[in-house]
């Protein structure tokens, strides 16, 4: 499994478990779509567990994004690592999402 996801309280967490790529977006994008349909709001992406990202992960990222915006809810993201920081810093994702350390402190900021 690419992404599973986990409530806590109002907040969804999608864990990503592989590189976000052409080879696996399909899978993610089957979860995040199954979140949104289930009326879901608040969402974190950890990526904990990701090691890279390519273009059409970037795009779907995006896509996740305006889906959430669209229904007034909000994504953020935690847990890159040194790799995929530095993808969205390069890429200026880090001011098109909210970071954080870790899922805990994601999830919290939504109180």
């Amino acid at each position: 499994m690419v992404a599973a996801a986990e409530k806590y309280g109002d907040v969804v967490v999608i864990s990503v478990d592989a590189e976000l790529s052409g080879d696996t977006i399909q899978q993610f994008r089957r979860v995040v779509e199954e979140q949104l349909k289930g009326g879901n709001l608040w969402f974190v992406l950890d990526f904990e567990k990701t090691t890279s990202m390519d273009s059409v992960g970037l795009e779907t990222l995006l896509w996740f994004r305006d889906q959430v915006e669209t229904h007034t809810g909000m994504a953020k993201v935690c847990a890159l690592d040194e790799t995929c920081a530095k993808i969205f810093e390069l890429t200026r994702f880090d001011r098109k999402f909210e970071v954080f350390e870790t899922a805990t402190d994601a999830v919290k900021s939504y109180e």
